[in-house]
């Protein structure tokens, strides 16, 4: 093909070779005035957005940012308890992807991981697309309180223990601010990454750390109205990822994971719900896997950018009178034997309570095609009017 073009130029006479010069001189042309025309454009777009090169672009800021960013790791938040914060660098510019099955402690989780961070008298935001904003509230303040969250929600806690979750949640709002599912009456504010961003960048302001819970929930959309939920899931890993490079602080995101099994024993990343590139841009993965047969827990770093602990785990007792994740000692051990043979005592109760209920229903329960059988013809006629006279 170059071989024909060469003999075609060949046999072109000179006012042909030159018009054909000219031709693409013009094209060359054409094409540089477009690349001055788009400089110019962006010319304009930097004028309007004030943009200044040489002022912006902060010259000789690079040791003060790196110290800002070391202090940040060298003063890192606790994370839940002494023995996870050992393992877990809590930092700035990072989110923190925390994963666990269904029913596995994320709301547990949520709670703890709260409370050490109030304790740094640091002020936290919490986003939750799960529940309302009163409930993020008396949670935390049960586990505060060693109170159970579980009766408060069963109306089950005395007046009084209910008047101390009242104060306890109006002293939490000095440092914590919640935006739950019932915020200005419309759960698209925490559904939606397009809500999901005004509220990240309008209530971020004056926090220090943020938590979301969580990331399944993000199920639609306000501006497209596309089904696929992993395209709106997307647009939210965009946005945050984006985000976590200008908040001065951590960001945890919860989430949930497909369990493993025989069959299925794919990495934390391959096991996310949903849009998996949630995983690409958090630097740190944990795992919470919860044994509730013997009230353990395992914290797995699944990956860590940070400390590079990738693989290590923390064996953590979940001490159910205060709703906290405590060392497995032999006090734990002690008191979780208790509740395991209390629990045991319960089932066993309830099996023995629902067969003799059963027994009586049983025995209750006379068919009238029985009576029939039983009863001569006068006696199933008196046997009616009888019961014809029952109101």
């Amino acid at each position: 093909m170059a071989m024909d073009k060469v003999l075609a130029l060949k046999n072109q006479s000179i006012p042909e070779q030159v018009e054909l010069k000219n031709m693409r001189a013009a094209v060359e042309a054409e094409k540089t005035r477009d690349a001055f025309a788009k400089m110019s454009e962006h010319k304009k777009l930097r004028e309007a957005l004030e943009i200044d090169p040489e002022k912006d672009y902060k010259k000789g800021t690079i040791a003060a940012e790196n110290q800002q960013f070391q202090d940040s790791v060298a003063k890192k938040l606790p994370f839940i308890n002494k023995w996870l914060s050992e393992a877990v660098c809590v930092a700035a510019n990072t989110i923190y992807l925390i994963g666990a099955v269904t029913g596995g402690g994320k709301s547990t989780t949520v709670a703890n991981i709260i409370i050490p961070i109030l304790e740094e008298k640091k002020r936290i935001l919490v986003i939750s697309n799960e529940e309302k904003r009163n409930h993020v509230y008396a949670r935390v303040a049960c586990r505060n309180l060693g109170l159970s969250f579980f009766k408060w929600t069963k109306n089950q806690l005395t007046k009084s223990q209910c008047e101390m979750i009242n104060e306890e949640c109006e002293r939490l709002e000095e440092f914590m601010s919640v935006i739950g599912t019932d915020y200005q009456e419309n759960p698209s504010f925490v559904c939606t990454p397009e809500g999901l961003e005004l509220i990240f960048n309008t209530f971020s302001v004056n926090h220090d750390v943020i938590l979301f819970d969580y990331y399944q929930n993000i199920s639609r959309s306000i501006n497209n109205p596309d089904p696929s939920v992993w395209m709106h899931q997307e647009k939210f890993c965009y946005f945050i990822n984006e985000f976590k490079n200008r908040f001065p602080g951590p960001v945890f995101v919860m989430s949930q994971l497909w369990p493993t099994n025989k069959k299925n024993t794919m990495d934390f990343l391959e096991r996310i719900k949903g849009r998996k590139m949630i995983g690409d841009v958090s630097p740190v993965h944990i795992e919470i896997r919860t044994n509730k047969d013997d009230y353990t827990s395992i914290f797995h770093i699944h990956k860590d950018r940070l400390w590079n602990c990738d693989g290590f785990q923390v064996l953590l007792g979940f001490d159910r009178e205060h709703g906290r994740f405590v060392i497995p000692d032999e006090e734990f051990k002690r008191k979780s034997a208790e509740w395991i043979a209390a629990r045991a005592y319960k089932v066993a109760n309830d099996e023995e309570e629902a067969k003799k209920k059963e027994a009586i229903q049983t025995a209750e329960v006379i068919t009238e095609h029985e009576i029939a059988e039983i009863l001569s013809p006068a006696q199933e006629e008196e046997h009616d009017l009888n019961f014809d006279g029952i109101d």
